[in-house]
């Protein structure tokens, strides 16, 4: 899509900008891309035709000057912003998939280990040893939870 006539034509027009074009500008620019194939083609007079057609519906003739000058048409300034969001958001969404994808699988390795540690845990034996015993009954004697 981004090799497109269209878009590399509503491009052209946008960075002409004010200064404005022609038609023959146009094909010689076209001509200087390879966006027209060669003159000895004979597709060239089809596709110089067809540029032709684009050309009249993406430039309007710039009425603030006495020059023939022919400008991009706001409407298609935005379809070209809106081109380069789409872009973007295309882009956005593809590294939003990869760490989306990325924490899922973080995700059930924490689920993972935590099953296998939990049920390690469950397996084992507690053992309290004779000094462990003796601070917890020393410690519930001082909340006097417990006498003496």
């Amino acid at each position: 899509m981004e090799g497109s006539v269209f878009i590399r034509l509503l491009e052209y027009g946008e960075k002409i900008g004010l200064n404005g074009t022609d038609f023959e500008e146009v094909v010689n620019w076209a001509n200087e891309n390879d966006i027209l194939p060669s003159k000895n083609n004979d597709e060239y007079g089809k596709r110089k035709c067809l540029l032709r057609d684009l050309f009249f519906e993406v430039f309007i003739l710039n009425s603030g000057s006495t020059e023939h000058a022919w400008v991009l048409k706001a409407e298609y300034y935005f379809k070209l912003l809106e081109f380069r969001e789409l872009q973007e958001s295309r882009i956005a969404s593809c590294e939003a998939k990869k760490y989306s994808n990325i924490a899922i699988v973080v995700s059930l390795i924490a689920l993972i280990a935590t099953i296998i540690i939990g049920s390690l845990q469950l397996k084992s034996s507690i053992t309290i040893n004779e000094t462990q015993y003796m601070g917890v009954l020393d410690e519930l004697k001082k909340m006097n939870k417990i006498k003496p």
